[in-house]
């Protein structure tokens, strides 16, 4: 039965630490009714890969049908497969094939369902003693299913805030609109009515939004920025949005609609003209519809969703929707966005993520509602994509509505303008600012009133000296330096700053030293210190950098691990690439390592080396007899993540 919980749990399972010990690689594969072979077997292949930091074999973006071999994992040698399905006959095939277990995963008692309930409508405080007769009711008729519970126990949180009188009449009401009780019903028509409760209870601009989220096919990834700010908490509240992964800050990057959820969504969505699905196996034109997304074809209206189809170039009837404030061409084969993108007034949100365009018309600038501009491209790093070019850089700062900017290919001219311009931006939260070219300077001196929401900064470009006003950033997240090669210690402007989780520098400071000083970075998490070559001694006075999880270092002329990382006692994760022999021998427990001690606590602390087209990872932890450099002991492919995420 959809609901009972049985992602959920191995959700849990497969994040779970303990488990993950277990397992050299691990990958997540989402299979939908409408899924392709073929697509499945590509993002399995791109996942493992990932996990022991190897390219992807070469072909496999051209990987068809009649060009490849299934060979599942042996489980005598330690690996698993597990699969969840409402299909029993699924279980017991896949089952019998291999020799598995079939778990069937059931309702929950009645005790189970209360304590999930309360956690839910009460925020894990118990049930006021007069609510408690009408909740438990309301509680009969979700059958157990989890789904249910946490959908109904959303929509009661929110009537929490009236007084007792109203709280009980409104509660009696939804209780009496859910019919007769579940065992007196099929359990998918029961957990409808729930879920169709829950949507029907939304304030009208909440509706909206989620119908909105239907143009997303099944099963796919929601970017949360898509999302609007104000609404998405309150989805989450109500579990109609789930959580998949948060950015490295804590703030919320992906998500998902439950699979009954869209059901019902793309329901009331064609019942009301509000969105339709165009694909392969819908062709019919919607005649009333007020938005379209289409899953490899094109169409005109609204909102417009074109991610992924085969398309060249943009066709010219899509400058003519002049409402629409949503057009996506990610992951398509444009190479050229039109002047004609002018007559877009409305526009809010470009997305041009994996597309091939390379420019911008100065056109552009005249979105003066755009707040989102994406733009990243296909390969692996951002291509030098210039947006703008110094004649049109004082206009930038027409674009007031601009959350997301990036400038790339400045030159040391551009300083003043640039700041200028850049100043005018108050609710930027994203700058990605680069250099024409590695030495060329990146002048940021005339900077006085950075945008006061700004939480993403990136900086690529030799700075002669941070300006004084990065201190009162207070809203910033994650810094990155790269080439920068500053020559004052930086720390002190960054130290006070309340809210910063993430610092990297590539080759981003020239100085000898950098000292941490007492209680200061009190919520960094990530330090990523990458082609420092003048740095030798790095010193973390006592209480700072108290929550830090993860450090990564290239440092070649580091004489010794951090002095006070042995008092780090969140630090999870240690790596060292391409690190002299030497220093990794300090810190072998098994070679008797002057500096052991100072890393023995630290749960996984790994030593990587980049040979033959990959990057070679090897455990501290793990006992060999065999020369480190040579690689020939045991290599660790039990790796979550790109290097510089948590």
């Amino acid at each position: 039965m959809g609901g009972s919980g049985k992602t959920t749990l191995l959700k849990k399972v497969y994040e779970d630490a303990a488990a993950k010990k277990n397992f050299n690689s691990l990958a997540w594969i989402t299979v939908s009714m409408s899924f392709k072979v073929e697509e499945v077997l590509k993002d399995m292949i791109q996942q493992l890969y990932d996990e022991v930091k190897q390219p992807a074999p070469e072909g496999l973006s051209t990987m068809s049908s009649n060009s490849y071999q299934i060979c599942l994992p042996d489980v005598n040698n330690g690996s698993r497969v597990i699969l969840t399905t409402r299909l029993l006959d699924v279980a017991s095939f896949c089952s019998r094939e291999t020799n598995g277990y079939v778990y069937e995963v059931k309702p929950l008692s009645a005790e189970e369902s209360w304590i999930l309930f309360c956690r839910k409508a009460f925020h894990g405080n118990s049930c006021p003693s007069h609510l408690e007769s009408i909740s438990r009711n309301i509680l009969k008729k979700c059958g157990g299913l989890s789904l249910a519970i946490v959908a109904i126990g959303g929509v009661l949180a929110t009537k929490m805030a009236t007084k007792n009188r109203n709280k009980i009449r409104e509660w009696g009401m939804l209780n009496h609109s859910l019919g007769l009780e579940l065992d007196n019903n099929n359990k998918f028509e029961s957990m409808r009515i729930v879920l169709l409760l829950n949507f029907n209870d939304l304030p009208y601009y909440l509706k909206s939004c989620v119908l909105h989220l239907s143009i997303y096919p099944e099963d796919h990834l929601i970017e949360l920025e898509d999302v609007a700010d104000g609404y998405l908490n309150e989805l989450i509240n109500r579990s109609l949005i789930h959580l998949v992964q948060y950015n490295d800050d804590g703030t919320m990057k992906l998500g998902h609609i439950h699979d009954l959820y869209r059901k019902l969504i793309l329901s009331k969505s064609r019942d009301d003209n509000f969105t339709a699905t165009v694909d392969d196996q819908n062709k019919l034109w919607p005649e009333k519809t007020r938005r379209l997304s289409l899953h490899g074809m094109l169409g005109n209206l609204q909102s417009l969703d074109l991610r992924g189809a085969p398309l060249k170039m943009i066709p010219e009837i899509v400058f003519k929707l002049f409402h629409l404030r949503y057009l996506s061409l990610r992951n398509t084969n444009v190479k050229v966005l039109p002047r004609s993108i002018e007559r877009l007034k409305q526009l809010e949100i470009l997305d041009l993520k994996q597309t091939y365009i390379t420019e911008l018309p100065v056109e552009i600038l005249k979105l003066e509602n755009l707040r989102h501009l994406l733009v990243y491209s296909r390969i692996l790093f951002v291509s030098p994509l210039q947006l703008f070019t110094s004649g049109i850089l004082s206009k930038v700062g027409m674009l007031s509505e601009l959350r997301r900017l990036c400038i790339l290919k400045l030159r040391k001219e551009d300083g003043r303008t640039l700041c200028l311009s850049i100043e005018k931006l108050r609710k930027l939260e994203f700058l990605n600012l680069k250099s024409l070219e590695e030495n060329e300077i990146l002048d940021l001196s005339y900077m006085l009133l950075p945008p006061p929401f700004l939480q993403n900064l990136y900086l690529t470009g030799h700075i002669v000296k941070l300006p004084k006003c990065i201190q009162a950033l207070n809203s910033l997240v994650k810094i990155y330096f790269r080439w920068t090669r500053l020559t004052e210690d930086p720390l002190k402007y960054l130290q006070d700053l309340p809210n910063l989780v993430h610092l990297e520098f590539l080759v981003g400071y020239a100085g000898e030293e950098l000292y941490f000083e007492q209680r200061k970075f009190q919520k960094l998490k990530l330090l990523n210190l990458d082609k420092l070559e003048g740095l030798g001694l790095i010193t973390i006075g006592e209480g700072a950098v108290p929550h830090l999880e993860k450090v990564i270092q290239r440092c070649a002329f580091l004489e010794s691990v951090p002095n006070g990382i042995e008092c780090l006692l969140n630090l999870k994760v240690l790596e060292f690439f391409d690190m002299p022999d030497e220093f990794i021998t300090t810190l072998h427990p098994y070679k008797q390592g002057a500096d052991s001690w100072k890393v023995s606590h630290i749960h996984e602390v790994c030593y990587t080396y980049w040979r033959d087209g990959c990057w070679m990872v090897h455990s501290l932890k793990e006992k060999d007899n065999n020369q480190m450099s040579g690689h020939s002991g045991a290599v660790v492919t039990r790796t979550y993540g790109r290097r510089n995420s948590l």
